[in-house]
């Protein structure tokens, strides 16, 4: 029960309301940048809902043919100073759910005397009942869903390296790696500071 209670609570924060999107800084402004790379390694339910943002903002993620393994990737330019990261997934389906709902209803069940003397009048009486009906609604179920933050000062003229690695339900990481170049055009990544 505290799987399906957490699910909800993490699809909510996933899917609330959408933040709006990030706006990098212009190509002649200091700047570092971040290549966001987004890996599944599961499929936990037949859709998905991916969201990256940076200090709040949504940034957007190419979104190839969901195939487990493959990296969702995009890269964007990032102001200098501190940075704060949040990536989650949420896998869902949706179901039809018939429930029960009770109305009032009312109706004429007779009639009956209004007034006084050659005032009175005769009036529609109304009662009122409990009258059951069917309804059906569609519901979103999350199958798995996670998110995790990270927090990192970006150096202007930098290249860096976020990676969110989804496990399954409630197992995922993120990481925020620094690209230093190597000779022969090869780079090393560590851990970001």
């Amino acid at each position: 029960m505290a799987r399906w209670w957490l699910a909800g609570v993490l699809a909510f924060a996933l899917v609330g309301c959408a933040p709006a999107p990030y706006v990098p800084p212009g190509p002649d402004e200091p700047h570092a940048r971040v290549t966001v790379r987004v890996v599944h390694h599961v499929r936990e339910g037949p859709h998905l809902h991916h969201r990256t943002a940076l200090d709040g903002h949504e940034v957007p993620i190419e979104r190839p043919d969901e195939v487990v393994g493959t990296p969702m990737v995009h890269t964007v330019r990032v102001r200098p100073g501190l940075a704060r990261w949040r990536a989650g997934s949420r896998f869902y389906h949706t179901e039809q759910r018939t429930e029960t709902v009770y109305e009032t209803e009312r109706y004429a069940c007779g009639t009956e005397q209004a007034g006084y003397g050659s005032g009175s009048y005769t009036r529609t009486r109304y009662c009122s009942r409990q009258v059951s009906r069917q309804r059906t609604r569609t519901i979103t179920v999350t199958d798995g869903a996670c998110s995790r933050e990270i927090r990192h000062r970006p150096i202007v003229g930098q290249q860096y390296v976020l990676r969110f690695d989804y496990h399954e339900h409630g197992r995922c990481e993120l990481r925020c790696l620094r690209q230093l170049p190597q000779p022969g055009g090869r780079f090393h990544l560590e851990p970001c500071r």
